[in-house]
């Protein structure tokens, strides 16, 4: 069987040899297999184009419903609907060939629908590439070393890095997600340690006095929380601190006894001064 990808011919290991099906996902009608697929995990049935194999995001899908509420990660793939045994949680990996379920929980390609080697020799998950079997969909970002995610590329059985000539923008997505995700995960790991840490350096007296009080801060910064600043500033103009003033001196009452008219007494008839005193108080010309 052969398939067209970039203009080039494709062969695959085997021939659907089962009746055709319409696969509403892929909007076309695809060949089946009627071998058993063997192997640990489930398989699809029917062939999965070229074009149309690894993560996919909802919109990709020929009956995409923008009324339906589809499972998807941060960045849009849609995810495994399958539930692991251990916990009874739904699967984390990504959905792969258009299929609702993961390479895991049977979106597996079927052994006769894989690429065949240039030499002719059937390709089989044994002897594939781990790049093949990404493009394949046999293998996820959750699969690769962190070398592997680190360069963009895929070891090789020598145990180098292949880096593949042209990279998708999917592709650089999923790797970087993965990194992020390991990096983030390790950090997580290593909270403890680098508690103890802080503890172990403010508790040593042979530390300098000055990174012991920077553990000390960054512990009750952690626990705490860090210290409200508050800083208040007041401004009044000249005029209005003098207004103030006036406004609280005529609120307040006055230290004053009420005296009738009849008892006050008035000023008597100013007696004439003495000559002499006239003389000195007269200025001279």
């Amino acid at each position: 069987m052969t398939d067209v990808t970039d203009n080039a011919p494709v062969r695959f290991v085997g021939y659907p040899d089962g009746e055709k099906v319409f696969v509403a996902e892929f909007g076309t009608e695809v060949g089946t297999f009627t071998q058993a697929p063997g192997g640990r995990h489930p398989a699809l049935k029917h062939h999965v184009p070229l074009s149309l194999r690894g993560p996919f995001r909802a919109e990709q899908l020929a009956n995409y419903d923008p009324t339906r509420e589809y499972r998807t990660d941060p960045y849009g793939f849609v995810l495994c609907l399958a539930k692991t045994k251990q916990d009874d949680k739904l699967c984390i990996r990504k959905a792969v060939n258009r299929y609702p379920r993961c390479v895991v929980h049977g979106g597996r390609l079927h052994p006769m629908d894989l690429l065949v080697k240039e030499t002719g020799e059937p390709e089989t998950e044994a002897t594939m590439s781990r790049y093949q079997l990404y493009l394949a969909g046999q293998i996820t970002t959750d699969d690769l070393d962190d070398e592997e995610l680190l360069g963009f590329g895929f070891r090789t059985p020598g145990g180098s890095i292949f880096k593949p000539k042209n990279i998708t923008r999917d592709m650089v997505t999923a790797f970087t997600k993965e990194l992020f995700g390991r990096s983030l995960e390790k950090l997580k790991t290593s909270s403890l340690t680098a508690a103890e840490t802080l503890v172990s350096l403010m508790l040593d007296e042979t530390v300098d006095a000055n990174v012991r009080r920077q553990c000390a801060e960054s512990i009750l910064d952690r626990t705490l929380g860090k210290a409200p600043l508050q800083v208040s500033i007041t401004a009044t103009a000249p005029w209005e601190t003098v207004f103030e003033s006036i406004a609280v001196t005529r609120q307040e009452p006055l230290d004053a006894e009420v005296v009738p008219a009849s008892e006050i007494e008035r000023p008597t008839e100013a007696t004439e001064l003495p000559d002499t005193e006239v003389k000195a108080l007269t200025p001279k010309s």
